[in-house]
């Protein structure tokens, strides 16, 4: 009976990094906002304009895209100095792997195929169910299009993307969320568990399920490898490839063609896959 108990205890902490990221989410909205409110209202646009009406003008601002980039940009930085912080309280990086032991030219080859073979098959086998579910893929649309953002808003947004939430999401997930969770589970358990996690912290459908995969595929990566870097440059690298690679078909395109290009996309990242093992093989 006490280790039932000291297993669900274990599962029940393996969900506080998700619940503790997303309260300082919350809590992060509340500055931002004032700032917002301060910098824009009573030193720019609202003395500008006689008769505003505050409450409308600051439910427009709080729909604005720069104020959804820059909360979720000072949410990631805050959150990630917490998570770096808690992932170097419980590791021992005495036992990590040196990074240039593991990115041997065969490693850094087979995670490259690896990159493009997930996006490849993630693109376009979503594009054969997309006619399924139009209104799902129609708002995930809508999520990435930020269509009323600056230009600095946006290039803030990439460096975010790129840069910031790898790090953020691998010291969550497979830093912190993953060494809990396998505590309580065998890996192959823990490592869903942690996956589901970082899918539902995308907080939609397509985003989720796809986060979902790659988070399987960089759980792994992580086991494998034994250097959380590791896997954090596989994140920047696949995030980045999807930011300025575009691979979404033209809607002229048949279903046989996406099927096809979706399976050649999975064997780049079957061959990828193989390839970076072989590469930890031989470095043993």
């Amino acid at each position: 009976m006490k280790k039932f108990f000291r297993k669900l205890g274990q599962v029940l902490v393996s969900f506080l990094p998700i619940l503790i990221t997303l309260g300082i989410q919350l809590a992060v909205t509340i500055p931002v906002t004032i700032y917002y409110f301060g910098f824009l209202g009573f030193n720019g646009q609202l003395k500008k304009q006689e008769g505003v009406d505050i409450i409308q003008w600051l439910t427009d601002l709080m729909l604005h895209s720069d104020y959804a980039i820059y909360v979720t940009v000072v949410w990631g930085i805050i959150s990630m100095v917490v998570f770096i912080l808690w992932y170097r309280h419980i590791h021992d990086s005495r036992r990590d792997v040196p990074v240039r032991t593991i990115l041997t030219p065969y490693a850094m080859g087979g995670l490259a195929l690896l990159v493009v073979g997930l996006q490849l098959s993630i693109n376009y086998f979503y594009s054969l169910i997309e006619p399924l579910m139009p209104g799902v893929f129609e708002q995930y649309n809508e999520v990435l299009s930020f269509p009323d953002s600056t230009p600095i808003g946006l290039l803030i947004l990439m460096i975010y993307g790129v840069i910031i939430a790898p790090i953020h999401e691998e010291f969550l997930n497979r830093g912190v969320t993953l060494h809990f969770a396998n505590k309580a589970m065998p890996f192959w358990l823990a490592n869903l568990f942690q996956a589901l996690l970082f899918g539902l912290l995308h907080m939609n459908l397509v985003q989720g399920s796809y986060a979902f995969i790659v988070g399987i595929v960089i759980g792994l990566i992580y086991r494998s490898a034994k250097n959380i870097w590791i896997p954090i440059f596989f994140h920047m690298a696949f995030n980045l490839f999807g930011t300025v690679v575009p691979l979404m078909p033209l809607k002229t395109s048949t279903s046989s063609a996406y099927m096809l290009v979706g399976l050649i996309g999975v064997a780049i990242a079957v061959s990828g896959g193989v390839l970076y093992h072989t590469s930890l093989r031989i470095r043993e």
